[in-house]
């Protein structure tokens, strides 16, 4: 987790090695005089406890440093944490390489790629002396770790001028050397602005990238944040997940930790401020974001995540619990020390201490936890609930509740409204008098009683429900038939209009809001035995609007076939081979309805859940898939596009119904990291088969099995192009004799996984592009057809024809093509024509870009756009727009010597009507 309170720990690293302690701000070293060139970062390091001496008054300025030393230095200022998750070790060094490398901070350098290989860290690595470029390489890595601002195109291309030495340093950390100097974390060493990546970086230089790194980690500037209606963290703006989402952060400022009260944090919603207000706006956006920010003045309102200033603490606090009278907070004092045990009473709080709330107006689509708005999830979060309100608890009468939906409220409904507020968050209410429509969570008027009541069940002609009695006891066990309901009691709903009995989030979603897969339905079924557990009693009847109505085994599986599936149709399968989890049989051999719980393609044969003769659950019965008959009937809920056998081979999406781009897949990669953790043990002998690649076992099988969770049924195709390797594609990779599958690619190192010889699973060893020979054969899954977008006037990456995502694209492809590459090739493009030289790169570059959208052109080149193709009659060359500014363009091309570049720059002046403008944005 990213820590943003400079926490440095003391740290020592054995004798005559780098020491760290805060002791040593009072250090003074003999061999850094005044009048040396490191004098002031040596001195501010030592007073910042980043850095001291090496005994008897000497700092050791110009000794050589090795990788060991600066894993060590960059780990106190950055992963002090996750250097005491290492634990101890025989080495001093091994628990900071270790650190530093998990965090990927030794990603590209000579250190980490000799840890890749030999997946462990040997002694001859960690004394070895670091030199300029791997220092530069570790800069970015961190840059990139800790979210920092990138460089402008424009503040890159005027690095590359002011580096003497550009052209000499090689292409793998050019980006890396070039984004540290347009940042000013480090510089040349010497007036020509000479880098000398290949020299050894010393003790005095470390000092100076240490306070160069320790400025840029001080600069707290709010993030760029996107979300209007819902959470950071994806979830929806109820107090719960409000709550949750702060405790979230308390990791990260702990209590007593330090927060620099002379640093100001800049909010876009709340504005700006230093101290414990530059604290509480921080907290704020860390949770909403870029939701909107408001004042308000009514104190009982109050809600969770709220800031409000206490103008008798003077200090801004962010709200973490309302109980009653009572509120809780976090807040730091005037010394910056973080407290999140602050309490208070609503009722001393005045018109002077002002509050400012981000919750937005209700929304409809899930409940206060987050989960979609079903009939389970509602019984199941009233169920949580009853340890908190218990039964024969006393709730107090007299006590005000003010429920957002319903307004201030006392007695039996201000508990009422308490718990549906619990459930619904912010929804909606309205009411209506239709018995037959009661659901649980609902809240009934009854008249005769003049009580208000909370739905638990409903059961064929009757329904249970929580309320208090006259005397706030708090019961668990009320009972009412339907028909006794009249109209003169008045029933409250939170369920939106168009949901409806375990109906689904969306047209083609599982009641838990995910795709309909195998996979997904898979799961749903694993809760739900644990619910309707084997050998439990069933004999009720069950009525469901897709399936009809039942009892027995039948109303058993209709049941859990709408837990799952919700409203989705069901349609009749025609092929046994066509079966999947979650499929309803009407079973000749049981003689009644069964649900598929796994389909074993390895066996041939499916397990199966249902009620027996004597009214007990099951949930391991198996047959053989071709036992089944046409005696048998097998109904599916799988919308037409997700069936295996059936699926649209047009369709060219994902497992999760996304398009195939590197970021879906890279997504659904880490997500299956979870599933299937690094050193988990994969059966070697297992068989798994798949419908696209074939049969295989060992790590063979288990990428074919990665593959397909990830790609489904989508065809392959092989190559041997290195540099047309994308994340999830396949290798049968020569170097470890077998096959692995690509989770990462960067410059020119890619990461992969696949099982070791004795079957542990890992998931990052990394390997070379330029090292992928001809014994390498890769495959794909990717759609040669997955980058026309014509019809959708997007980017071949799916994404809208912005400026914005047209600079992240071309940002990419720079990696890919670096200054000073050969381009030699003849190129044609569908749109553009064909070319040679710079006109071939950038119609190729264009192509990468805008894929298939059309392209129209026009005679004014102060309307250019970035991604723009530009013919430049001066030079009687074709060029890319990479960037602009008033007065003229930077752009890219290919000279005279067939070397690209990426940073030449024309004014406007020297821009005519000669000059044409291709564009291809929509």
């Amino acid at each position: 987790m990213k820590k943003t309170l400079r926490n440095v720990a003391a740290l020592a690293l054995g004798a005559g090695m780098l020491v760290m302690n805060v002791a040593a701000a009072s250090t003074v070293f003999a061999d850094v005089p005044r009048s040396h060139w490191a004098y002031q970062h040596v001195t501010r390091a030592a007073e910042e406890g980043l850095v001291s001496g090496m005994g008897n008054g000497v700092y050791g300025v110009d000794n050589k440093l090795s990788n060991a030393e600066f894993s060590a230095m960059i780990c106190g200022l950055f992963y002090s944490n996750e250097v005491k998750e290492q634990g101890s070790s025989g080495d001093w060094w091994r628990p900071y390489l270790e650190a530093a490398y998990q965090r990927g901070a030794l990603s590209g350098t000579t250190a980490g790629a000799e840890r890749g290989k030999q997946q462990k860290w040997t002694s001859s690595v960690a004394n070895a002396q670091i030199n300029r470029y791997d220092m530069a390489q570790i800069i970015m890595n961190i840059s990139d770790d800790q979210d920092w601002e990138a460089p402008t195109l424009n503040e890159m291309a005027i690095a590359v001028t002011q580096i003497a030495d550009w052209k000499n340093i090689p292409a793998k950390y050019q980006t890396a050397v070039t984004v540290a100097y347009a940042k000013g974390y480090l510089g040349g060493m010497d007036d020509k602005g000479t880098f000398m990546g290949d020299s050894s970086m010393t003790r005095g230089q470390a000092a100076v990238v240490l306070c160069n790194l320790l400025d840029a980690k001080n600069e707290v500037d709010a993030p760029v944040y996107t979300n209007t209606t819902k959470l950071v963290n994806g979830k929806t703006p109820t107090r719960e997940n409000v709550y949750n989402a702060l405790l979230d952060l308390k990791d990260e400022f702990g209590q007593n930790d330090t927060w620099d009260t002379s640093r100001e944090y800049t909010s876009e919603e709340l504005g700006s401020g230093e101290g414990s207000q530059g604290f509480a706006y921080m907290l704020s956006d860390r949770v909403f974001g870029a939701m909107e920010a408001t004042k308000q003045s009514d104190i009982d309102r109050m809600k969770p995540g709220d800031v409000v200033y206490l103008r008798d603490e003077q200090a801004y606090a962010v709200v973490l619990t309302v109980d009653g009278n009572d509120f809780t907070y976090v807040t730091c004092n005037s010394k910056g020390v973080i407290t999140w045990r602050g309490s208070g009473y609503l009722d001393e709080l005045t018109s002077r201490d002002t509050i400012y709330t981000r919750y937005t107006a209700a929304v409809t689509d899930e409940l206060a936890n987050g989960d979609s708005i079903t009939e389970r999830n509602v019984k199941s979060a009233l169920a949580d609930l009853e340890d908190d309100y218990s039964d024969g608890d006393v709730w107090n009468m007299d006590w005000k509740y003010r429920s957002n939906v319903m307004g201030s409220l006392y007695g039996s409904e201000a508990f009422v409204w308490t718990i549906s507020d619990e459930v619904f968050g912010e929804l909606e209410v309205t009411e209506h008098r239709k018995a037959e429509d009661l659901r649980p969570g609902d809240v009934v008027h009854l008249d005769d009683y003049d009580e208000y009541v909370v739905v638990l069940d409903v059961e064929d002609d009757a329904f249970t429900y929580l309320g208090v009695t006259s005397k706030g006891s708090i019961y668990w066990d009320g009972y009412e038939k339907l028909d006794g309901l009249d109209r003169d009691d008045t029933i409250y709903t939170r369920y939106p209009e168009d949901s409806s009995s375990s109906s689904s989030s969306g047209d083609e979603e599982l009641t838990n809001g995910k795709s309909v897969t195998e996979k997904n339905v898979m799961a749903l079924l694993e809760d739900l035995m644990e619910d309707y557990e084997q050998g439990d009693e069933w004999d009720e009847r069950y009525t469901s609007r897709v399936l009809g109505t039942a009892s027995g085994s039948e109303g058993f599986v209709y049941l859990i076939s709408d837990e799952i599936f919700g409203n989705l149709d069901v349609d009749e399968l025609t092929r046994t081979s066509q079966l999947q989890a979650g499929d309803l049989i009407d079973y000749s051999y049981e003689g009644d309805y069964v649900i598929v719980v796994k389909v074993d393609d390895e066996t041939g044969r499916f397990v199966y859940a249902g009620v027996n003769d004597k009214g007990k659950i099951y949930w391991n019965y198996s047959a053989p898939v071709d036992g089944l008959s046409s005696k048998d009937t097998i109904y599916t809920r799988y919308p037409d596009y997700t069936s295996s056998s059936d699926k649209d081979e047009d369709d060219d999406t994902l497992t999760n119904g996304k398009s195939v781009t590197e970021k879906n897949v890279a997504s659904l990669l880490e997500d299956l990291m979870e599933d299937y953790e690094q050193g988990d043990e994969w059966d070697v002998d297992e068989r798994y088969s798949s419908d696209v690649l074939g049969s295989a076992r060992g790590s063979e099988a288990f990428v074919y099995f990665i593959s397909d969770e990830v790609f489904g049924d989508l065809d392959v195709d092989d190559h041997d192009d290195p540099s047309e390797l994308r994340i999830g594609d396949i290798i049968d990779y020569d170097y470890e004799e077998e096959y692995v599958l690509v989770v990462d690619i960067d410059g020119d190192e890619f990461t992969y996984a696949g099982i070791s010889s004795s079957g542990k699973i890992y998931w990052n060893r990394y390997g070379y592009l330029d090292e992928l020979g001809r014994y390498d054969t890769i495959y794909t899954r990717y759609p040669g057809s997955s980058s026309s977008n014509r019809d959708e006037d997007t980017l071949t990456n799916g994404k809208d024809a912005t400026e914005r995502n047209v600079a992240n694209l071309l940002s990419d492809l720079r990696d890919d093509y670096q200054t000073g590459d050969e381009w030699t090739d003849r190129y044609s493009s569908d749109v553009l024509g064909t070319g040679r030289g710079s006109q071939a790169f950038v119609y190729f570059l264009s192509d990468e870009i805008f894929g298939d959208l059309d392209v129209w052109e026009h005679s004014r080149p102060t309307n250019a756009m970035v991604g723009d193709v530009i013919y430049l009659s001066k030079f009687d060359e074709y060029a890319m727009v990479v960037d602009l500014d008033e007065d003229g363009l930077t752009y890219a091309g290919v000279d005279n010597d067939d070397e690209i570049f990426w940073n030449a720059y024309i004014s406007f002046n020297n821009l005519s009507s000669k000059d044409t403008v291709y564009t291809r944005y929509p």
